[in-house]
């Protein structure tokens, strides 16, 4: 059987006051569905203490010896990877355009499945995507080379080099980054102004011209450049990047930099940084942290004696910092909260559901204008709604807030879907029921992938 998606309608006002609320009410409900559902979860952290085995959130660590001037820890440099992802996205400007789809590819990987994506070989689909991301920069490097601009342009330092001031990070299995230094940039950006692309492929062509829009806005900041493949959407991603400033980050123990990370890596935090908080020094960055998000002292206790998910809804009501490791707990836990303070919804349509399935659904929504407003992988694989740590895999978690499910209500319901498969219509019309019904009563959506 394959992975379920569990959506729910939440009261988001009520949800992201739970941590650290204390509620022992909803502790007490949410202990009740765990027994109901049999709910169980397992823990390694036998002594309750919320630590994981080496006392550290390997997270945090990582980014410590970042800030500190230490060397990545060999046995945590998938944590590492993950900081240096944050640092670069602190230290990144957004541009317009940054964003390539590879839809051919999508298409031909769907094609791979056949009529049925949940009897599909998933590793082969995978590898069938890689191959052809792979050809693909292998004719833009040709197409480069034509023109003399291959050496200048280096497109595979650029999407797969991995992170400045950083040694090789493990590459994760959907993802590959890389960046160029604002020297390489300028270079880039001069061996770019061709006056006419002549005898290249469409696709070519317009990855060329992605490029180019690119280096031209790193010129114009003075700033490098950092590129991302996604090889679950498919699709190429790159804006600038203030390449000295990570540098001058690594060993700078800068604490408001660490505050600033912090926060940013938080999901429930992250429609509060907006392009003009992105904008702030990291001193006035704290500055307005303390305005708007003043501390609350740490009171830490003894967790109680309770099962796992039970007692990881504990921790979520009681505890700043929460262990890493437990992370599939936490989600757990949140499921129940869910349930206690929201509502279920119906999933025909979505259980089991492949990933692939989403983004046929995106691709779907892509046509009609709409992904801006409506993403099925953002309310599957978006993150948690409130500050707990992220799954590395499954359970994974997403949500839509009620402000963009308001503004999403409708919209699907406008469009003609008849030209999609049947089994993507049929997701349509059920995800226009969830945004409808949270809509009606100002609520938002989250949804558990497993």
């Amino acid at each position: 059987m394959g992975y379920c998606c569990m959506p729910y309608r939440v009261d988001f006002k009520q949800l992201r006051r739970l941590r650290g609320s204390r509620d022992a009410a909803l502790l007490d409900r949410v202990a009740a569905l765990a027994a109901e559902y049999g709910v169980e979860g397992d823990d390694e952290d036998e002594d309750h203490d919320g630590d994981s085995a080496g006392g550290k959130d390997p997270e945090y660590d990582a980014l410590r010896r970042f800030l500190n001037g230490l060397p990545p820890d060999p046995a945590t440099l998938e944590a590492h990877g993950s900081v240096m992802g944050w640092v670069c996205a602190l230290c990144a400007g957004p541009i317009k355009d940054g964003y390539r789809p590879l839809e051919w590819i999508t298409a031909a990987a769907k094609k791979a499945e056949g009529p049925d994506w949940r009897t599909s070989q998933r590793d082969l689909i995978d590898r069938l995507k890689a191959d052809m991301v792979a050809e693909h920069f292998r004719d833009v490097e040709s197409a480069l080379q034509h023109y003399g601009a291959a050496d200048r342009v280096p497109v595979r330092q650029l999407f797969e080099s991995g992170y400045p001031a950083s040694p090789p990070t493990p590459r994760e299995t959907y993802t590959s980054v890389g960046y160029l230094s604002a020297e390489a940039a300028r270079a880039a950006h001069d061996a770019l102004k061709v006056p006419q692309w002549k005898d290249l492929t469409t696709e070519v062509k317009k990855t060329l011209s992605m490029l180019d829009r690119v280096m031209k806005a790193a010129v114009a900041r003075g700033h490098g450049v950092r590129g991302e493949v996604s090889y679950l959407t498919v699709a190429l991603m790159a804006d600038t990047l203030d390449v000295p400033r990570v540098e001058a980050l690594r060993g700078s123990r800068n604490e408001a930099f660490l505050e600033r990370l912090l926060f940013f890596s938080a999901p429930a935090n992250q429609s509060a940084y907006t392009e003009k908080v992105h904008a702030l020094t990291d001193e006035q960055f704290v500055a307005w942290k303390r305005k708007h998000y003043p501390d609350e002292p740490e009171k830490e206790e003894a967790a109680p004696d309770l099962p796992p998910v039970p007692r990881a809804a504990w921790e979520i009501l009681h505890r700043k910092r929460l262990d890493a490791d437990r992370a599939h707990l936490y989600v757990a836990a949140l499921q129940l909260i869910c349930i206690a303070i929201g509502a279920e919804l119906d999933n025909a349509e979505v259980a089991p559901a492949d990933p692939e399935h989403f983004d046929a659904v995106d691709a779907a929504l892509e046509t009609a204008g709409l992904t801006r407003k409506i993403s099925l992988n953002k309310l599957v694989f978006g993150g948690p709604p409130i500050a707990i740590p992220r799954t590395d895999d499954f359970p994974a978690i997403g949500y839509l807030a009620p402000a963009t499910v308001k503004g999403a209500r409708g919209l699907i319901a406008k469009h003609d879907w008849s030209a999609q498969p049947s089994e993507v219509q049929g997701t349509l019309r059920l995800v226009n029921t969830w945004i409808d019904e949270a809509a009606s009563r100002g609520e938002g959506l989250v949804c558990i992938y497993q």
